[in-house]
């Protein structure tokens, strides 16, 4: 859990340093790959999935590509531009 945090910590400074303001999204995304990662590996002890199944890779990289950082990148931009109108 502490690796989670570390990173959440420091995706959140990186992302909130460069657009000048402290919005937790990078932060919230980041710790929920705490109880994803957790989930998996209930699956896995309950073979639900196997262990060199693809579906998991395929999950992650859905999420991770599609929903998780455009995401977090419309919402961060969105809050910049409320706070920056003369930008749009």
């Amino acid at each position: 859990m502490f690796v989670f945090f570390f990173s959440a910590v420091f995706h959140e400074y990186i992302i909130s340093g460069a657009l000048g303001k402290l919005h937790f999204s990078a932060f919230i995304a980041m710790m929920a790959n705490y109880p994803a990662s957790i989930f998996q590996e209930i699956l896995k002890k309950n073979k639900l999935v196997d262990s060199t199944s693809t579906a998991l890779n395929v999950g992650f990289w859905i999420s991770f590509c599609f929903l998780g950082q455009p995401l977090c990148i419309v919402i961060y931009l969105y809050s910049y531009y409320l706070d920056n109108p003369q930008y749009l």
